[in-house]
């Protein structure tokens, strides 16, 4: 199944589920589900530098179009 193929709600789970996997990575079990310190850091310095992409762009650099979605 192609992305073009999935309707907005399966899009948004896909992306959910990505981000769990990507944030797991992070996550020190060990510490009772806490972020591990660097990624504690590495959000706090991006905080001072918000990075804001506009979807336009994201789905362009993705080779996406709204249309196809």
């Amino acid at each position: 199944m192609q992305i073009k193929e999935l309707t907005t709600e399966q899009f948004r789970l896909l992306v959910r589920e990505v981000v769990i996997e990507v944030l797991e990575e992070y996550i020190d079990l060990d510490e009772g589900k806490k972020l591990k310190k660097s990624v504690v850091e590495r959000l706090l310095r991006q905080q001072h530098q918000p990075t804001v992409i506009p979807a336009a762009q994201a789905m362009q650099s993705l080779g996406l179009n709204w249309d196809e979605l």
